[in-house]
């Protein structure tokens, strides 16, 4: 039976990779600190409600973001930046193994437009 896990982060916005090109080593640390500080609180309540079962390799891994954006952005950008820190958090926390393509298969996608609030959606399945 193919389980999978279900997270839903609203009010936290992706951060760019071409952001966190721009930043020095220490305003990195720093915005990822905050980032992930913000965002574990919310996946690890929400993993608390689906059991705290790791998930086992290899798994696919979806990652919507939604945004209200007021002018045309290039969508690969989301592909690093605060993408990079999500996956690395949820490795550690949702499956057992690591985030190469062997392990997981990630899909992100970037849904700039008109939201009522920004929210980004997590769903992880397992392949087997």
């Amino acid at each position: 039976m193919r389980r999978e896990l279900n997270f839903e982060i609203p009010i936290v916005k992706p951060i760019s990779g071409n952001k966190v090109k721009r930043m020095n080593r220490w305003k990195e640390t720093e915005k990822k600190n905050k980032y992930i500080g913000d965002v574990g609180l919310i996946l690890n309540a929400q993993f608390g409600l689906q059991g705290r079962i790791k998930l086992k390799p290899p798994i696919d891994l979806y990652i919507e973001y939604q945004f209200d954006i007021k002018r045309g952005r290039d969508d690969d950008n989301y592909y690093a930046g605060s993408t990079k820190w999500l996956i690395d958090f949820l490795k550690e926390r949702m499956w057992a193994g690591d985030d190469d393509g062997e392990t997981m298969t990630p899909r992100v996608k970037p849904m700039p437009g008109k939201y009522p609030e920004m929210l980004t959606k997590i769903r992880i399945v397992e392949r087997g």
